[in-house]
């Protein structure tokens, strides 16, 4: 993947994963079959659950509603074709009426 703006927010879309799900790093050695392997995990625990957030954040706060929509926008963030992709302004409204709500 070479540096650009869809580049950007898929590599913000796996970091969502991540913190979210609490997965360790996808280092650089098999990169890309880790973060296909962090999405495809991601959207079957969304299809089960609705959402992908581990269950110690839920116990800190978050609720359900906001679980479904943080784990929605990571997903979104990370579709294959970046013309499928947000534009950092639309992700950047989305976590602020995530965190505001």
């Amino acid at each position: 993947m070479h540096a650009s703006a869809e580049a950007d927010v898929y590599s913000l879309g796996i970091l969502m994963l991540q913190l979210i799900m609490k997965v360790e790093e996808v280092t650089f050695t098999g990169a890309k079959k880790r973060e296909k392997d962090l999405i495809m995990c991601a959207k079957e625990k969304q299809r089960i659950k609705g959402h992908v957030v581990h269950k110690n954040l839920l116990k800190d706060g978050c609720t359900e509603e906001k679980a479904t929509k943080i784990t929605d926008l990571g997903l979104w963030c990370d579709q294959t074709s970046p013309r499928g992709r947000p534009i950092l302004d639309e992700v950047l409204t989305c976590l602020n009426q995530i965190s505001c709500k």
